[in-house]
């Protein structure tokens, strides 16, 4: 998915993982954002 999370005018990338496994917190999740740049 992709939005302007910063509201900078430039979209921003939004990658789930929905089996990862934070601080050993089986199957919890993660959420990474990459941030757009010029």
């Amino acid at each position: 998915a992709s939005a302007d999370l910063n509201h900078d005018g430039l979209d921003d990338l939004i990658i789930g993982a929905q089996q990862a496994d934070p601080n050993g917190n089986a199957d919890a999740g993660s959420v990474y954002v990459i941030f757009g740049r010029r």
